[in-house]
């Protein structure tokens, strides 16, 4: 179902494209983890088996990659 893939990722990418990111809701302090955060929330309801998500900075050559939110955790019995 690549239209639906591609219909996800440009309503997402319109939705940041030429906007200052600490004015978009959900951003206000867009740092690569959080706009990688931001993105994953936005499209894990749409695509699945979304695995993660990869935000660049090419001018600089910084990145982060997000992998969704951890499994809950248990504490073992004693």
């Amino acid at each position: 179902h690549f239209e639906e893939l591609a219909a996800a990722m440009a309503e997402t990418q319109d939705a940041l494209d030429h906007r200052l990111l600490n004015e978009v809701d959900g951003l206000a302090a867009p740092t690569l983890e959080r706009i990688a955060m931001w993105i994953w929330h936005r499209l894990a309801n749409r695509i699945p088996g979304l695995s993660q998500v990869q935000v660049s900075r090419d001018s600089c050559g910084e990145g982060c990659v997000y992998s969704g939110p951890r499994p809950a955790t248990r504490l073992a019995a004693e």
